[in-house]
């Protein structure tokens, strides 16, 4: 998809603007990170169960 036909299509939903930036590519990589990558292990911190991929998340959503 183009980014004028992605403007088009999205004004409808209010994105008049494409960021600038490596927005992308970071969260393409996290989505492959996400799909690709078996989990190694798993800890637990106050009950709450959390995976080793816990620290990708961490920093992609720190952007």
């Amino acid at each position: 998809m183009r980014p004028s036909s992605v403007l088009v299509s999205g004004s409808a939903l209010g994105l008049n603007v494409l960021p600038a930036g490596p927005y992308g590519i970071i969260f393409a990589s996290l989505y492959q990170f996400y799909t690709l990558i078996p989990v190694m292990y798993e800890f637990k911190v106050f009950g709450i169960v959390f995976t080793d991929k816990i620290f990708m998340y961490l920093l992609g959503g720190q952007v």
